[in-house]
């Protein structure tokens, strides 16, 4: 079975800006393995997935831009590219 199958997408009447950063999160865990951190000295923020897939020997990942000024906009634009990856993947 897809495990895009088993994924319940995004409400289209909930608005990625209106979510918490734990709602945000939470979302992010349904498509794999989230990770919100500061990756340098200058104390910006990164989001990066670990997209789950079931082929063996396969790797999918979604990442926002570094150097965020706060976790909720790294991850809010990890969950759009995340959303845009799976539409396109659905298709």
């Amino acid at each position: 079975m897809n495990w895009l199958a088993k994924v319940t997408p995004i409400s289209e009447a909930v608005k990625i800006d209106q979510l918490s950063l734990e709602e945000l999160l939470s979302e992010l865990k349904n498509y794999g393995k989230p990770r919100v951190g500061i990756y340098g000295d200058d104390h910006l923020w990164h989001c990066h997935v670990d997209m789950n897939t079931n082929t063996v020997g396969a790797t999918f990942e979604c990442k926002s831009d570094f150097k965020h000024p706060t976790p909720i906009s790294a991850a809010r634009q990890c969950l759009e590219r995340v959303i845009k990856a799976v539409e396109q993947y659905r298709k």
